[in-house]
Order: structure tokens, then sequence, then C-alpha cells
């Protein structure tokens, strides 16, 4: 690794991981000679304990060994060099730049008509086709057996509400997802995708044993071949995202264009 990596790798872990002075009621979960990191510094997304626990574990081993080197290299004058001021001055630029991008488009897309989504759904329905086969489930999965049998019982006699709302208090459950679009190339587990392949809409799985050694049932509410389009409902999160995507691209096209007539631009001939 070149000197310059070293230094991008030093930015990035101060403008990521660095930790300033806290409040004393947060409480420190590691420290690192001086620097601390807290509590409220991690914020694990998902919707499975499992995977918080590991993904919280592996942040804090990454950000003491990120700490570690930022360390280590401010002992060697590192960050005292030409070159680090450079890439310093450099990576606040980007910084700033993607704050003041991120907080001007917040301001002008406040709210999103469902019916705006809708028709840009209708227009653009070749842009959500398929690429493969697909999947509308509710999905199940508990690191145990017997409480996956049991869930699966209550299911095959109510509705997968009744069963979710009779599980609420069971720490056996890893994840859960209801209404969820799944595309084949997305199952993490082949059982998963071999067993979804032979099930017909409505129809509520056996209980399947995951390789990692974990539990889950599905139920297939309905299922959509390669390159056909889901109805509207079905995939309405990709679809707020793509019609979101476009916006921010559209929105950031119109300003720059106004900055480039506010501003002096000369180019050296």
């Amino acid at each position: 690794m070149n000197k310059s990596s070293i230094l991008v790798l030093i930015i990035s872990a101060v403008i990521f991981l660095s930790c300033g002075d806290k409040k004393s009621d947060d409480e420190a979960i590691v420290r690192v000679n001086n620097t601390a990191l807290y509590n409220s510094d991690i914020v694990i997304p998902g919707d499975s304990l499992n995977i918080k626990r590991f993904e919280r574990n592996e942040y804090i081993r990454n950000w003491i060994n990120n700490e570690l080197l930022f360390q280590q290299a401010v002992k060697e004058g590192l960050t005292e060099s030409k070159e680090y001021t450079r890439l310093s001055e450099l990576s606040n630029k980007e910084l700033a730049k993607t704050l003041w991008v991120n907080q001007y488009l917040q301001e002008k897309i406040s709210e999103i008509n469902e019916k705006e989504l809708e028709e840009f759904y209708n227009k653009n329905k070749a842009v959500f086709k398929t690429i493969s086969d697909s999947y509308f489930i509710n999905q199940i999965v508990f690191d145990n057996e017997e409480k996956a049998i049991v869930f699966r019982n209550i299911l095959v006699e109510s509705d997968w509400n009744k069963a979710s709302k009779s599980i609420t208090t069971t720490p056996n459950v890893v994840s859960s997802r209801t209404d969820y679009f799944l595309p084949e190339y997305r199952f993490l587990s082949g059982i998963l995708a071999r067993i979804a392949r032979e099930m017909n809409p409505g129809e509520i799985s056996p209980v399947i044993p995951l390789e990692n050694g974990d539990f889950s049932v599905v139920q297939m509410i309905d299922k959509y071949s390669k390159d056909t389009t889901p109805p509207y409902f079905v995939i309405s999160t990709d679809v707020k995202n793509s019609y979101l995507q476009r916006r921010r691209i559209e929105l950031l096209d119109e300003y720059l264009k106004e900055l480039y007539n506010s501003n002096e631009i000369e180019f050296n001939k």
C-alpha cells in the first residue's frame, strides 16, 4: 500500500469513526487511550437481532483497528505532512458537498404523493420488469425448531397477522418479514430458493432448516416469472426509491444550471 493510500485510509477513519466529547450520561463502550466509542455512535439497521449483534461487534472491532492505526499515524507525524493536509482538504470539500446536497434535496422533496408514484410506475413499467423469478412472501426465521413448528401450526389455522401476534414475546425470532418482495437471486439460502420454486400462491412451506442452523417458515403470497412487471402495491418501495433517485438527479441538474449562470467560471485558453 502506497503512502497516499494509507493517508486516504487514515482520513476516512477520522471522518467516519473518530469520536469527540460526549455527554457524561452516554456510556462509553470501549476506549483506545484517550479516545472513546460511545453507544450513541452505533446505529445498526435491520430487523434481525442476531444480525444486529454481529454487525455491532464487527463495527466495534473495526473502530478499534482504525483508531489504533490513526493514533499511530499521529505519533509518527503523518497528520502534519503536506500530503495529509491536501487530502484532508479534498475530503472536507467532498463531505461538505454531500451534506449540502442531501439537505437541499431533503427540503425540495419533503413529501411524496402516492398518486405521483403510481403515475411514475405506470409510465415506466418496463423499468420494473423482474430480472429473475421473484416472490411476494411472508417469511419468519427462528433459532429454535420447536418454536418454528408451533408458529406454522398457528399460521395454518389462522392467518399471518394472528400468527405473528402470537410470538411477539418469543425471543427465538431471528427475523420476520411481511409482504416482502424478493427476487430469487436475493435468497440467502439455496434451500429456500428451491422450495419457493415449488410453492403455489397461498401455500405455506414446511419448517425449513437453513444452512446456518436456523429454521424458516414461508408463506407464498404470489409469484412473478422473469421479465414480468409486478403490481404497484408489490414493489411500491422499489418504485419510490427509483422515483426519488430520478427526482434528485433532475433537481440537482436544474440547480447546477442556476449556479452556472450566477457564478463566474473561466477556462484558460
